[in-house]
């Protein structure tokens, strides 16, 4: 039996908002790797809930780019804008948390890893 993966994320550009922001949250279980990028097209939905149920989700995403979007559009206002915030944060500190268990090979990995996204996680040397 195939994942329901596919109609989840397929649902995050149905017509119907409620259906979209069913998908935002739903996706929160899953965690697809195929659903980071429609989650984060559903950032810019028109209906609020569904860019706030999107910014939640994001937070399981731990990527380069999930962070990038996040802290790019963290100036929004409202609570499109607070839940963004809230993302951007929670992954900050997911990768805050694992530079600073890491340890030899595994941090420089993490460090070449994060040097795209280094200037927006703006770590502190107490940070690291």
């Amino acid at each position: 039996m195939a994942p329901p993966f596919p109609l989840k994320i397929a649902a995050l550009s149905h017509p119907d908002p409620s259906l979209r922001e069913t998908a935002a949250d739903v996706l929160f279980w899953d965690e697809p790797v195929a659903a980071e990028e429609p989650l984060l097209a559903a950032l810019d939905d028109t209906e609020e809930r569904i860019a706030v149920s999107a910014a939640n989700t994001l937070q399981y995403y731990p990527t380069r780019r999930t962070l990038a979007r996040l802290a790019e559009l963290s100036v929004r206002e409202g609570k499109p804008g607070e839940a963004v915030r809230s993302s951007f944060d929670d992954l900050r500190a997911w990768f805050q948390y694992n530079l600073k268990d890491a340890e030899g090979a595994e941090r420089e990995a993490l460090l070449h890893w994060m040097q795209p996204v280094w200037s927006i996680l703006a770590f502190t040397d107490d940070d690291k």
